[in-house]
């Protein structure tokens, strides 16, 4: 007598059974292989446009062109390639990866498009940004100075937790006790701009001159927030305006006290609309205004 006959309810069946349980899965899988290979086709180009299930059914791997470039946006990053470097060949990272070169062609032009690398005709993929303005809202002096093949630095002059005065422009800014980053950035060991940081005392809490290299890619102001202390923020306002050099301005910066120089001024503003760091900036030096293209590119400050 079966089961039913004998009242006895059946197990429910797994979703793999009710396609005809793994085994003929995996031979449907070998057979459509065998199909793929007769016809002349890529088995990686076929799990490029199907990705694998594993665990889960219902729960697909991350396509091959995703995969590679999460791991090269990882690897720039953490600095493995420095702005201005050409990165490997395609078909050398094809062959560290072990997938096709339309697969890295496509990963790599994502980073294109997001403003890491930049693509040359004949001279392959270089290092452009480690911290594009599509997600920063701001240039980095840092990668600017870099990709001209020159040497940045940033001395840093102190830091005062939290600033016992706030100056006026400052104060109406944060209503929040704040900390000033005090930096000298130089090109070259050469003095370029005078740079405080000012940032709410909460949002830097243990902050230490050991967060503030002087030099390579890690002492940008942008990786600092945003990597060191989690910081994010979606938009930033910026003024630009000309002024004499105050004394000690003049004094760090190398110039005449009374010298024309330019100030700026750049608020960045979290999702609620709330300010992150505002930063006040002196230069001695031109910013040049590049209109040419989509977006208005401009010297970062």
């Amino acid at each position: 007598m079966d089961r039913r006959a004998r009242g006895i309810a059946e197990p429910p069946r797994s979703a793999a059974s009710e396609t005809g349980g793994p085994c003929i899965l995996a031979r449907q899988a070998a057979l459509q292989s065998e199909r793929l290979v007769a016809d002349g086709e890529s088995l990686s180009d076929e799990h490029e446009r199907f990705p694998r299930m594993c665990g889960d059914m219902n729960r697909p791997v991350a396509p091959k062109y995703m995969v590679v470039h999460d791991e090269m946006l990882k690897r720039l990053k953490s600095n493995h390639y420095s702005v201005g470097t050409r990165l490997p060949s395609e078909e050398s990272l094809a062959g560290t990866f072990k997938v096709s070169r339309v697969t890295i062609r496509k990963s790599l032009e994502m980073l294109v498009d997001a403003g890491y690398l930049a693509s040359r005709q004949g001279s392959g993929y270089h290092v452009d940004c480690l911290s594009p303005q599509r997600e920063t809202c701001l240039a980095s002096f840092t990668d600017a100075v870099l990709r001209k093949g020159r040497v940045p630095g940033a001395r840093l002059i102190g830091i005062d937790v939290p600033h016992p005065d706030p100056p006026g422009d400052v104060a109406e800014v944060f209503d929040v006790p704040v900390v000033r980053i005090h930096r000298l950035r130089t090109v070259d060991g050469e003095p370029e701009m005078l740079v405080s940081t000012w940032v709410p005392t909460s949002l830097v809490e243990g902050v230490a001159p050991d967060a503030f290299p002087e030099f390579g890619p890690g002492q940008s102001i942008l990786r600092i927030l945003s990597d060191r202390f989690n910081l994010a923020w979606f938009r930033a306002c910026e003024t630009v305006r000309p002024c004499a050099a105050p004394d000690d301005v003049a004094e760090r910066l190398g110039v005449e006290t009374g010298a024309p120089i330019l100030s700026l001024a750049c608020t960045a503003y979290d999702d609620m609309d709330s300010p992150v760091f505002h930063d006040q900036v002196f230069r001695a030096t031109p910013i040049v205004f590049n209109l040419s293209g989509s977006a208005r590119k401009t010297d970062p400050i």
